[in-house]
């Protein structure tokens, strides 16, 4: 169920990155309206989608930017990556260049948002019979990327036509957030986990 953005006590800014065509529109559509459709048309330039989740007794506003994934657009990136909180980067487990692709993104986030809480994920996870990536890869680049990054890097696998692990993704981001916030704002506040259900 959703609420009015006024009764929100947080809004969180998320950008949802990567390469062409692995999915980025999917999986914010899924997330903000439960629905799913083969027939996305390419993204050009941004697409703004929102959905109001509750953590605890904390109601967030998540505003998703769903960025272009051609690089005709990259000289737009500093303007849609300014504010933001929270990164989901997503490839193709069906596509290796996409997957490569991943390193890119992060360079992207560090110089135009500066460091962030990061989700990295390997959507089409439906699609096995043509994966390229294995799970153990993507988790194994999540580590090496929080390695150099100073906050939390996390990885899943979804499918956004399946509706697998996708609201769940951006709740362990949102929660990561959140931490956050509530850590520069008060360092005797408690942290929250991932131990409750999704509101979904």
């Amino acid at each position: 169920m959703l609420e009015n953005i006024e009764t929100s006590d947080y809004i969180f800014k998320i950008l949802a990155v990567g390469n062409q065509s692995v999915g980025k529109t999917s999986i914010t559509i899924r997330f903000a309206t439960d629905k799913f459709s083969d027939d996305y048309k390419v993204t050009l330039g941004m697409n703004l989608s929102t959905k109001n989740v509750r953590i605890n007794d904390k109601l967030i506003q998540m505003a998703v930017w769903d960025t272009a994934g051609q690089s005709s657009f990259e000289p737009l990136l500093p303007m849609y990556y300014r504010g933001a909180l929270g990164a989901i980067i997503v490839y193709d487990i069906t596509n290796r260049k996409s997957f490569e692709g991943v390193r890119r993104w992060f360079r992207d986030i560090k110089r135009f948002a500066e460091e962030i809480p990061v989700i990295i994920i390997g959507n089409k996870s439906d699609l096995l019979d043509q994966r390229m990536i294995t799970y153990e890869e993507g988790k194994k680049l999540a580590d090496e990327m929080q390695e150099n990054w100073s906050y939390e890097v996390y990885f899943k696998e979804s499918s956004a036509k399946e509706a697998i692990e996708v609201n769940e993704s951006f709740l362990i981001l949102a929660t990561s957030i959140l931490n956050t916030v509530i850590t520069e704002d008060d360092d005797d506040e408690e942290e929250f986990d991932f131990d409750f259900d999704p509101p979904f």
